[in-house]
């Protein structure tokens, strides 16, 4: 038999084993049975921040797809096509305003495609008119250089002519009130002022004609000046006496020498 005290050492000296190994035991069952859970939590506290993370990579990335669509789309425009340009003159039916000279489009633009479609309308525009007025600047008419003899110019009888000639260029009615004083004002330039012709242009500019139309409207006029006088034919040989006459068949002529001929007579002297 085996003796109390042996059984009792024996005792004494696994005990302490058996209760270290029973702790382990119940502290890995406690870990298994605590783990789901601080699993599910630790993935829940994880889960926020990857969809506040990704919330912030979508809308970074969706602006940098919009930045990178705007630089497409503007590098698109600006190396647009003549062609295509004019039609977007057509289609945001573009013009001139009168006393700026600046280009506008009849419905202010709201999106990003349509101020870019200004834009480029715009610096197309001024390129555009800068080569003209370069190459009108290099390329004056001869007529342009020639010495008119303006007093031997009966201006009462151009009057009405000119004045025909600034309703048609201009687009007036020819009932229009300012139309006589216009046209007696340009004569009184031409005749006491020798108003040269580069001068005459920038003033028809200034009163809303275009660079190519003043130029076409001064030319006519100096080559009707110079007939005036008699120093050259115009068209085939068919002086100023001939148009005149042509033009005095008209009513509109008679109307427009009559209004003259009322506002010369109570024009007051200086």
């Amino acid at each position: 038999m085996i003796p109390d005290s042996a059984v009792s050492s024996n005792l004494r000296h696994h005990s302490p084993i058996s209760t270290t190994e029973t702790r382990q035991r119940h502290l890995k069952e406690y870990q298994e049975r605590a783990m789901p859970k601080l699993f599910v939590k630790e993935k829940s506290k994880q889960g926020s921040k990857p969809s506040t993370i990704a919330s912030k990579i979508t809308s970074a990335s969706t602006s940098r797809i919009e930045e990178s669509a705007h630089s497409h789309y503007s590098t698109n425009e600006s190396g647009a096509s003549g062609d295509r340009i004019e039609q977007w003159y057509i289609t945001n039916k573009a013009h001139l305003d009168p006393k700026t000279r600046r280009l506008l489009v009849l419905s202010k633009p709201t999106t990003v495609r349509q101020h870019g479609q200004l834009k480029v309308m715009r610096k197309h525009h001024w390129e555009c008119k800068t080569q003209i007025e370069r190459h009108l600047r290099n390329n004056l008419p001869t007529v342009f250089s020639l010495k008119i003899a303006r007093d031997r110019i009966d201006w009462r009888k151009v009057a009405p002519y000119v004045a025909m000639m600034i309703q048609a260029a201009f687009r007036m009615d020819i009932n229009h009130h300012l139309l006589p004083i216009i046209g007696s004002t340009l004569c009184a330039l031409l005749e006491h002022k020798n108003l040269s012709a580069l001068a005459c242009e920038d003033l028809l500019v200034s009163w809303g004609l275009t660079e190519l139309d003043a130029r076409r409207f001064t030319s006519h006029l100096w080559e009707f000046m110079v007939a005036a006088v008699g120093e050259a034919p115009v068209w085939g040989g068919k002086g100023v006496g001939y148009r005149i006459r042509q033009s005095e068949r008209t009513r509109d002529f008679k109307q427009l020498q009559h209004k003259l001929e009322l506002l010369n007579n109570k024009a007051t002297p200086i």
